[in-house]
């Protein structure tokens, strides 16, 4: 995938349209928040296979759910709000 397909991507994902005006082509001036962008993957990735492959999730050969320790979780925690 180059760069102009990953921004195709990524721009009609609900996140970036959140913020962005696809009518006049004008950025807002809100920052896109780890929070909705956890969110909307979180959604994706335990969605349907097939709304999955309309947005081009990639597959695993692993179980849908995922589970990690808690002192790793925290972790992850930590390091999102330090950006």
């Amino acid at each position: 995938m180059n760069g102009q397909q990953l921004e195709n991507l990524t721009h009609n994902e609900d996140p970036w349209c959140s913020c962005f005006n696809q009518l006049t082509g004008i950025n807002s001036s809100v920052v896109i928040s780890h929070e909705s962008m956890r969110s909307y993957y979180a959604r994706l990735l335990t969605s349907s296979d097939e709304e999955q492959c309309r947005h081009h999730v990639p597959s695993f050969d692993h179980p849908k759910k995922l589970y990690v320790t808690s002192s790793d979780n925290d972790w992850l925690l930590g390091y999102l709000d330090e950006e």
